[in-house]
């Protein structure tokens, strides 16, 4: 097992990065994009989520030495078990709120109806496994210092557990489906180069990656039934390393603007394939309505000036991946 000023160190490295990208986020949304929407304001929530718990683990190290193995002292395991449930109590808004935040920014994506159904059910599973197992802790005890009571004092511990296990199981699942699934979806209709593809699809994948962290902390929850006390300290190290994850690989899906900017990235051939695969197709079509928008000069196909702003909302929205829907270009 790691030692405790590897666990303090990775806290605080973990939360570096938590911040770097998240100003990384804001500066591309309001300086570049010039928008600032409901789900910046989230990850927000969530850096300051994450920041906090991380602050009660590394106190409950320095003071009370947790991950040193079972404390002789009843005190000590008292004031160790409080911290565990104050960093519970963090951890459980966290997760659900950065999942939020990605569900809304997927919306602005996608087009088919039944992808927009599942994200707000996506949205409304993570908003039921963030409320639901938050007020259970809050309240299922009272008065609440049964929370950290030993022994025949403790309140639903095997209850607990599994609240918590079946928390990391819906999680690591909503990871997928928003990380992997849904992305997939969304690139295998787009007319583009496959290059294009592989990158537009590992930028949005990487949020998936925080469901690895997910199952590692679902098994040391389970040890944590056959009475494993050191398997304690490493399930919570775990659900730092998951939301800390998770905000960072969420914040880098938003980041191509400035990656294009500092001309790390060039997509523009990716813009003019799909913005000609979708102005010959509406030609196509317009053309065989006989659309007043849409004119036939011989056997080529040109576009009136007059095309709708509707239109070309659409175009720009899914063209772009910028979740730039607010402005036309």
């Amino acid at each position: 097992m790691a030692s405790p000023r590897s666990w303090i160190a990775l806290e605080i490295v973990g939360n570096i990065f938590v911040w770097i990208f998240t100003a990384l986020r804001c500066y591309t949304r309001i300086k570049i994009l010039r928008i600032f929407n409901s789900e910046d304001a989230l990850v927000l929530l969530s850096s300051l989520l994450s920041t906090s718990r991380s602050a009660v683990f590394i106190a409950a190290i320095v003071n009370y030495g947790v991950g040193l193995g079972m404390p002789s002292e009843i005190d000590t395991i008292h004031n160790q078990q409080k911290y565990y449930y104050i960093q519970q109590m963090l951890f459980i808004p966290g997760t659900g709120v950065i999942k939020i935040s990605f569900a809304l920014t997927l919306l602005k994506i996608v087009q088919d109806r039944i992808e927009i159904f599942a994200l707000y059910f996506i949205v409304f599973a993570a908003t039921a496994i963030t409320l639901i197992p938050f007020f259970w802790f809050l309240l299922a005890c009272q008065p609440i210092s049964l929370n950290w009571a030993l022994g025949s004092e403790s309140c639903y511990v095997n209850e607990r557990t599994s609240i918590f296990n079946g928390h990391g199981a819906i999680t690591a699942f909503l990871d997928l489906v928003l990380g992997i699934v849904i992305p997939a979806i969304v690139l295998h209709r787009l007319k583009v180069r496959l290059r294009v593809k592989v990158i537009a699809g590992a930028m949005l994948s990487v949020a998936s990656l925080a469901c690895i962290a997910t199952i590692i902390r679902i098994v040391y929850t389970t040890r944590m039934v056959f009475n494993n006390y050191d398997s304690v300290a490493t399930c919570y190290l775990w659900g730092g390393i998951e939301l800390s994850t998770t905000i960072v690989c969420v914040c880098a899906t938003t980041l191509k603007p400035l990656l294009v900017k500092v001309s790390f990235l060039n997509l523009t051939s990716y813009n003019e394939d799909r913005s000609r695969y979708e102005m010959s197709r509406q030609v196509r079509d317009s053309t065989i309505r006989g659309n007043s928008h849409f004119c036939r000069k011989g056997s080529v196909n040109i576009v009136n000036e007059k095309v709708p702003r509707q239109l070309q909302y659409r175009i720009q929205r899914v063209v772009s991946l910028d979740i730039r829907h607010e402005t036309i270009e």
